[in-house]
């Protein structure tokens, strides 16, 4: 069962580079076993997971050597090569052929995990290499390697709409060499035929002229028909009425003859008037007559004329069909010319999307050749470095022969002191058997006397020490448990006559017969030293506000793992304070178990900082988090960690969700990645088309800016809504890479953890 820091810096704010290795600055997220055997076997091998969680040099050192040869292409045989040339130079070369592959390796090596994000990878990653840490390393380079696979996708499909606006601008070009030819034939045509029409030309201007004018006079010819026609009419009218007029002075002369006549003489004046009003309207009806005559031949030499005219018609008909196909020819020739540029725009634009394509490439060149050029000045430092560390390791062997010889010499120089120690105790323990004797024959204190001789017995000499060289090399060695003096003399109860003085005086002769050993510094101590330490004062709860809880009691190093059960709870967002509510801030390791809104425990976590690490579990999983317990250890352990751990799991029935060691475990302990659907937190098509379109790093890092921004404000509105008034400053940094977690505090770390 594995269990993860809450409150380190995986979670938070990448902490800065540490000065001892086996802690990792890194920003990527960390991957399951599964996906990291997933993501090796796509870079071309395998790597077990058994592998991965119990990690040795022999399996991590041929891994990392695949994977260099993956990304800079660098085969054993370029790693066994020596930077400087040849190992024949030095005093034992056979010596310093592994060491070269080795530092090769872990150059290369560094390279590829700098790249990834990794800034402290050493030696030791190799030889000693640690789960944590080569989880760490694998993430960031199959990380590494995805985003490395995606810009070349992104090249290639850039390629790939080059090669399209290129076809596309072809057959342009074609289109446009092709109407040009059309445009050519039709002016060759238009010119071939610009003669004829320009001889035709005054013959149909003749024509369309007289064809005008006899027109014209056609149409005054009819009118003045019209006119004639309007006058015979009249004419006509007017006979009838005269006629009508002659039949009635006819009836009326009759009349007048049948009557008696008064006035003959005015009968007469009245006939005579009638007959010259004929007479004139006769003399009308000739002018009539004659003019309607006049009109008529008029027409049939209009008509004449007109047959004589129509053997042109045919020439003006020609000549005007050859008009109309030039104005067509014409009109032919403007649409081609639209189109001409028409296929002018289009290809100004496809040689501007070209053009982009171009630059765009361009600058992956540019980029790559920047690439490059710091990868060939790392090279070369890197190759300064080798060789230093080659001088260094041959200075380490001079160092380590001199090291050796003095060893040589304290071993003996111990021996002799040694020898002369077990001489002293020989002695000084006849002496204690002797008052043992005297103490039997005087009192009844032998027996605890002999005890206390038992326990003086047992300290270690130096020539265990001597010749243990293992064990005294190590910062911790094995010791058994020692008397001081004032605890020796307590084994004697004061009795009557000589009994406290005697023991009083044997105590002092132990002291001081007893040898004097030299701690690795140069420094005397004594072989005899008490190593008992006083217990801890008991934890006394602090007086609370009545809103608060008292803090649960710490837990002794050496005590048995409470329940959790019998802890306090306390929920995560206090109703009077709206902040988290913390009852000891100066207790700051421990272990806690967070609670979800059913009352299941959600997660069980460890922390170098309790109160921190509930904040940014707050940050992670705002409406997740609704009430927790904690148990402060004032020494903290890993073994006490765990063993706490899995008493509390063992309590609620098994692992908890959050600590399943898979994508659940890493919502609750790693920062939201807006880009792992597993996070939670879902791209809107506007951000995806936007995070899609991104070439350069730079712009990738403004589109995740803002995405890590909307989705902060989702999670401050969450906690708005549960009234929560604890602070959260949230990381800056990790925003740029599609990051977003609370920033964690600056903690001073136990030596223990």
């Amino acid at each position: 069962m594995s269990y993860a820091s809450g409150g380190g810096g995986r979670g938070g704010e990448p902490p800065p580079t540490p000065a001892t290795p086996g802690t990792t600055k890194f920003s990527c997220p960390s991957l399951s076993a599964a996906e990291i055997e997933e993501g090796i076997k796509n870079m071309g091998f395998h790597f077990a997971i058994a592998d991965l969680k119990k990690p040795t040099a022999a399996a991590v050192r041929p891994a990392l050597a695949k994977i260099v040869d993956y990304f800079l292409h660098l085969g054993p045989a370029e790693l066994a090569t020596p930077a400087f040339g040849t190992t024949d130079h030095m005093a034992a070369p056979s010596l310093h052929e592994e060491s070269v592959g080795l530092i090769n390796l872990a150059s290369a090596t560094g390279k590829v995990a700098k790249a990834s994000g990794i800034d402290d990878f050493l030696l030791t990653d190799i030889l000693e290499p640690d789960v944590r840490r080569l989880r760490a390393i694998f993430s960031a380079v199959i990380n590494y390697a995805r985003f490395h696979r995606t810009r070349m996708e992104k090249c290639d499909e850039v390629a790939a709409a080059s090669a399209v606006l290129r076809g596309r601008r072809a057959d342009v070009a074609a289109r446009l060499d092709a109407d040009r030819a059309r445009l050519a034939a039709a002016v060759a045509a238009r010119d071939a035929e610009a003669p004829e029409l320009a001889a035709l030309q005054p013959q149909l201007e003749s024509t369309l002229s007289a064809l005008a004018a006899a027109k014209a006079e056609q149409a005054r010819l009819q009118d003045a028909k019209v006119a004639a026609k309007q006058r015979h009419l009249d004419t006509n009218a007017a006979t009838a009425r005269l006629e009508m007029l002659t039949s009635d002075r006819a009836a009326t002369v009759a009349a007048l003859s049948a009557q008696v006549v008064g006035s003959p003489a005015r009968a007469l004046a009245e006939l005579d008037a009638m007959a010259a009003e004929l007479a004139s309207r006769r003399s009308a009806a000739a002018v009539t007559e004659s003019t309607v005559r006049g009109l008529e031949a008029t027409a049939s030499a209009l008509t004449a004329a007109a047959e004589s005219v129509r053997p042109l018609l045919p020439a003006a008909a020609a000549a005007a069909d050859r008009k109309a196909r030039a104005e067509r020819v014409e009109a032919d020739e403007v649409a081609a010319s639209a189109k001409v540029e028409a296929g002018n725009a289009a290809a100004a634009q496809a040689a501007e999307e070209l053009a982009d394509a171009r630059n765009a490439a361009a600058r992956l060149r540019e980029r790559l050749g920047r690439i490059r050029g710091d990868a060939a000045a790392h090279a070369a430092a890197t190759a300064e470095e080798v060789a230093a560390a080659t001088a260094a390791v041959a200075d380490a062997d001079r160092a380590r022969d001199e090291a050796v010889a003095q060893a040589a010499a304290t071993d003996a120089a111990t021996a002799v002191a040694v020898e002369a120690s077990a001489e002293r105790l020989q002695v000084i323990h006849a002496a204690l058997v002797a008052v043992a004797d005297a103490l039997e024959a005087a009192g009844g204190a032998a027996g605890r006397y002999r005890e206390g001789l038992a326990a003086v017995m047992t300290v270690p000499s130096m020539a265990d020490e001597a010749h243990a060289p293992s064990r005294a090399a190590s910062s911790h060695p094995a010791r058994s448990p020692t008397l001081s003096g004032p605890a020796f003399l307590s084994l004697f109860p004061p009795t009557a006559g000589r009994s406290l003085p005697l023991a009083m005086e044997l105590s002092m002769a132990f002291l001081a017969a007893a040898p004097v050993a030299t701690s690795a510094a140069g420094r005397p101590r004594a072989a005899c030293r008490s190593t008992f330490t006083p217990p801890p004062p008991a934890a006394m709860p602090a007086a609370l506000p009545s809103s608060r809880r008292a803090a649960p009691p710490a837990m002794a190093a050496d005590a048995p793992s409470p329940a959790l059960a019998s802890l306090p709870l306390y929920p995560f967002i206090d109703p009077d304070t709206g902040m988290i509510p913390y009852p000891d801030p100066s207790a700051k390791t421990g272990v806690y178990a967070i609670y979800g809104p059913d009352g299941i425990v959600l997660y069980l976590g460890k922390s170098r900082d309790i109160h921190n690490s509930l904040r940014m579990h707050l940050g992670r999983r705002p409406a997740d988090c609704c009430a927790y317990r904690s148990l402060p250890l004032p020494r903290p352990s890993r073994t006490a960690f765990d063993t706490i751990l899995a008493a509390w799991a063992a309590e609620v029935g098994g692992n908890p969700p959050g600590n399943d060691g898979g994508d659940e475990q890493a919502r609750w302990e790693k920062p939201i990645d807006v880009r792992w659907a597993g996070s939670g937190v879902s791209l809107t098509a506007a951000e995806q088309e936007a995070l899609d379109d991104c070439v350069l790093a730079a712009d990738a890092a403004k589109v995740l800016k803002k995405v890590c921004r909307r989705v902060q404000g989702e999670v401050e509105a969450v906690l708005k809504a549960r009234g929560s008034k604890e602070p959260m400053k949230w990381a800056p940094k990790l925003k740029e890479k599609g990051l977003l977690d609370v920033g964690s505090l600056k903690l001073a770390i136990p030596e223990t953890l």
